[in-house]
């Protein structure tokens, strides 16, 4: 597979069959014959020290068709591992990855996660691992009817199975030989920032598109009505924040800002509190480090989230909560601009 490819798809856990929360998101980079998994899956509930294992999934006859690309182990409430594999030949199959529709994760507890970017749905009733892959070009081949070759052998007879009203059997390419886990590699910790990953060239979002975020306007202009930027007034409220405060921005719009931690917003109200799950502002402390609050004139507080102003960042952040984007010093990415991602908060109780 030659070129070069990366997306972010979203990850959902699946109760009884049924599409419930997001609990995650994986990033997939390919360059040349290599594939790439970063998978972040966070969701309450998981157990620590299980395995899960993770499958590339196409579809054929209805089925989805799973390949065994690696496993790793858990921790309480997440699962986080880097799998590596050939993208001409992921699990030593024949199949290459651009066949692949999405991927399934599977926990020794019976969890069942999954995401697609193939446009048809994720049923867990329809998974099954494969075995054994019979060797044919055909699976070699994309699915699109114009890279189809001339010469496309017929399909198969479907399998004797009633799909869903839903669901039409897939035509796919046929198996070939028995799946073998490529090598896992289990992440550091802490990560630096991925700037290499931020520049998207080829992106597809996994979900119906949502309105576009907005970037935040100069001094000069208005400010949006949510996070409204006011002439300096008195405060009468004195500012002491166990977080450590800093300059992130060379204007006088904040009376201070403060780096804090996401256990931090146990001092704000509950409908604040509840940001400590977000899937976003996880995303951003855990790969810078900390989170941004800050406060302007008349009181009025913002919750930062770290991060880069591209197309890709941009839809997460709209997705879960963070419309406006204040470009910072304090956060340097090669070929990208730095800076945070923001909404307003209420005020927190210092006391």
């Amino acid at each position: 597979m030659s070129g070069y490819q990366r997306f972010i798809a979203y990850v959902y856990e699946y109760q009884k069959g049924k599409k419930t929360e997001n609990c995650g998101f994986l990033k997939v980079e390919i360059k040349s014959s290599s594939c790439r998994i970063e998978i972040h899956l966070h969701c309450p509930g998981i157990p620590p020290e299980i395995e899960a294992q993770i499958y590339g999934f196409f579809r054929k006859d209805g089925l989805m068709n799973g390949i065994l690309l690696g496993s790793c182990h858990t921790s309480a409430d997440m699962a986080e591992c880097v799998i590596e594999c050939d993208a001409e030949n992921p699990g030593n199959t024949g199949i290459p990855f651009k066949n692949i529709g999405g991927i399934v994760i599977q926990t020794q507890a019976g969890g069942f996660y999954g995401t697609e970017w193939d446009d048809q749905p994720v049923r867990p009733d329809n998974f099954r691992e494969v075995k054994s892959i019979e060797s044919e070009k055909s699976f070699a081949q994309p699915q699109k009817e114009n890279d189809m070759p001339k010469t496309a052998q017929e399909p198969e007879p479907p399998v004797h199975r009633a799909p869903s009203p839903e669901e039409e059997p897939a035509e796919s390419p046929a198996p070939n030989t028995a799946p073998s886990p490529n090598t896992f590699v289990q992440p550091e910790k802490r990560m630096t920032p991925d700037s290499s990953f931020r520049h998207t060239e080829t992106y597809k979002t996994p979900e119906p598109p949502v309105s576009q975020p907005q970037e935040e306007p100069s001094s000069k202009e208005k400010a949006p009505t949510n996070v409204e930027a006011v002439s300096a007034v008195s405060v009468r409220q004195p500012y002491s924040f166990s977080g450590k405060e800093f300059t992130p921005f060379d204007d006088t719009d904040f009376l201070c800002c403060w780096k804090i931690h996401p256990n931090d917003l146990i001092q704000f109200s509950s409908g604040t509190r509840t940001l400590r799950n977000n899937r976003f502002l996880q995303y951003g402390f855990y790969h810078f480090g900390h989170l941004l609050l800050g406060v302007r004139p008349g009181e009025k507080y913002i919750l930062g989230v770290p991060g880069s102003y591209d197309q890709q960042e941009r839809f997460m952040a709209n997705m879960f909560g963070f419309p406006y984007f204040r470009e910072s010093r304090t956060i340097q990415l090669p070929r990208s601009r730095g800076g945070y991602w923001y909404r307003s908060v209420d005020s927190p109780n210092f006391h």
